[in-house]
């Protein structure tokens, strides 16, 4: 089981579809489960959350295997961030795939809103 955050958004959303062709099975963390009805509708499994909670974020990781993070700009960024990949640790993850961006850098004049 793949389990991709932001699945609802271009990066995310474009993964959900490319594993499921492969015949992968792919759990869906989303805000919205109307917004992402056309996953469930594509055979994704959905866990509905917010990815600022702990407890939802663990649910989210129960079986999964591989995780692709790839989370919007913003200033508790870093703080999903870290606790993400301290639920994946906890559930024994074995490969998680890890997508920031250049606003990221510290010395980019475009950095992450605060």
């Amino acid at each position: 089981m793949y389990l991709v955050t932001g699945a609802t958004g271009k990066t995310g959303g474009q993964t959900v579809k490319h594993l499921l062709a492969k015949g992968a099975p792919v759990r869906a963390f989303v805000r919205n489960e109307e917004k992402a009805a056309p996953l469930k509708e594509q055979g994704a499994e959905l866990a509905v959350g917010d990815i600022g909670d702990t407890a939802a974020v663990a649910k989210a990781m129960d079986g999964v295997e591989g995780v692709l993070l790839t989370l919007p700009n913003g200033p508790n960024q870093l703080d999903w961030e870290l606790a993400v990949l301290k639920e994946a640790e906890k559930a024994g993850v074995k490969h998680l795939v890890y997508m920031s961006s250049t606003e990221s850098n510290p010395d980019n004049p475009r950095r992450i809103p605060q």
